[in-house]
């Protein structure tokens, strides 16, 4: 849906911003983005309604703790566009992908260690202070919330006949063998979308972390999948005007940084099997949008190649 230059003139007339210009930004696929006067950022939300006020709220209770957009107003009301928006200052950073190969290995270093800075911060808050602010789910069994969206996945996979019955049965007996590596759990609040299109800095420092949609109770080291598959397939995230950029010796020691200035993230038994598990429920999620997408199916095989 397109939004016109009046109606979002007048929404921003009504919290004293003159509208002098503005851009769309493509970004992501839940909510439109727009960039406001240079300065500020309109994110229009297109389905997630929950999601997208959940990260409202977590701006709010965050706003002193980590380097989170400040959100100078909001609508629910649905009156002017019909859907609910929010206004954001913009925070004056470059995204991460479009500067990371720009830095020597001892720069890339630097800014591994504030984002596992930031990000243990954010583990560490205690859930009964957040609850206050952000409901979450309060009793959480790791293993069977895996488990449940693979198996969903799959219900859909073969309904759809997106993969043949025996790479079907390959994933469910490989599920079956590895699952009892799921059940360590250690919860904290988790950014589980922590790739460099979610990261802003100045230099080589982090200003900026977006995208808090993507945050949920969950195990500590579901964190690693996102990490991962950045170091396998360093463009999956990259916003198309940065993939030029992105060469994939660059992002060769990430798991390596991680693991220094972040250790309890490895601190887990199977830790190699419970990766697997993961990147199984995110592939398969991502075969039911793109569901001729050999890429994915190769994927799925070299998952499967564990034993």
């Amino acid at each position: 849906m397109a939004f016109s230059r009046k109606i979002i003139s007048k929404i921003l007339l009504q919290n004293e911003i003159p509208l002098t210009s503005i851009r769309k930004i493509d970004i992501g696929f839940r909510n439109e983005v727009y960039q406001i006067n240079e300065n500020y950022i309109l994110k229009i939300c297109k389905a997630d309604e929950s999601s997208f006020k959940k990260e409202l709220l977590l701006y709010s209770f965050l706003r002193n703790k980590l380097p989170v957009p400040d959100v100078v107003f909001s609508d629910f009301s649905k009156k002017e566009l019909k859907r609910p928006f929010a206004v954001y200052r913009k925070i004056p950073g470059a995204n991460l992908y479009s500067r990371w190969h720009l830095f020597t290995d001892v720069r890339r270093r630097e800014i591994v260690r504030q984002i596992c800075a930031m990000l243990r911060s954010l583990n560490d808050i205690s859930l009964a202070d957040i609850s206050k602010a952000v409901k979450f789910e309060k009793k959480i069994n790791w293993h069977d919330k895996i488990l449940s969206q693979i198996a969903g996945n799959l219900s859909k996979l073969k309904s759809a006949k997106i993969l043949p019955p025996k790479l079907l049965l390959r994933v469910k007996t490989f599920v079956q063998k590895h699952h009892p590596a799921l059940k360590q759990q250690k919860l904290g609040l988790v950014h589980y979308d922590i790739h460099f299109d979610n990261i802003l800095v100045r230099g080589a420092e982090v200003i900026g972390i977006l995208d808090f949609e993507d945050v949920d109770v969950m195990s500590i080291d579901y964190i690693l999948d996102t990490i991962k598959r950045m170091v396998d397939h360093p463009k999956i995230y990259a916003a198309s005007k940065y993939e030029k950029f992105v060469k994939k010796k660059d992002y060769a020691q990430l798991i390596t940084w991680f693991r220094e200035f972040y250790p309890e993230l490895f601190d887990f038994d199977n830790l190699d099997k419970r990766l697997a598990l993961y990147a199984l429920e995110y592939d398969l999620g991502l075969l039911l949008k793109f569901p001729k997408s050999t890429s994915l199916k190769r994927r799925l095989l070299k998952t499967l190649a564990l034993t």
